[in-house]
């Protein structure tokens, strides 16, 4: 996101909707952006979801943990 990188809230819509696509990687890359600005753990299940598709299970196990 490369016109608003810091904005939370269009880190959290770019997030969700490419995981509605089914762009797993950049779904994770956006709504961990929007986790690291203090967006909380309202998507840690559609995060965790992402990594199980791309099988990065360790960091399912991370967010569990958060």
């Amino acid at each position: 996101m490369r016109e608003a990188p810091d904005m939370t809230s269009a880190q959290e819509v770019l997030g969700l909707a490419q995981y509605r696509l089914g762009n797993w990687r950049q779904a994770a890359v956006a709504l961990e952006a929007f986790r690291a600005h203090g967006g909380g753990v309202v998507h840690h299940p559609v995060l965790a979801d992402c990594y199980r598709a791309m099988r990065k299970y360790a960091q399912i196990d991370e967010l569990w943990e958060d």
